[in-house]
């Protein structure tokens, strides 16, 4: 059972190895399986149906902990969080 921290946390270090190229493409059977093991944790906790880790959500808060506020909106960070969150919706 993972807390909704653990969870985001979770999310945060599949987005961490993603950029740096130690899980592969996106869309890749791994990398979807380790996905979706988190919104698995996230929908059986409630967390999708109290909406605290929907993909808006995820992003105000994973964007502030994640993408530096300094950094330019076509980024490389912006657009694998963007990718990762239509993925938490299908």
């Amino acid at each position: 059972m993972m807390t909704k921290e653990q969870i985001i946390t979770g999310i945060i270090d599949c987005l961490d190895h993603q950029l740096h190229g130690g899980m592969g493409h996106m869309q890749d059977k791994y990398y979807k399986g380790e996905f979706f093991h988190l919104f698995t944790e996230a929908y059986n906790h409630g967390f999708i149906a109290d909406k605290s880790l929907t993909g808006s959500s995820l992003w105000d808060i994973i964007g502030e902990r994640w993408i530096p506020p300094d950094m330019e909106k076509e980024t490389v960070q912006i657009k694998l969080l963007y990718d990762l969150l239509n993925c938490w919706h299908e």
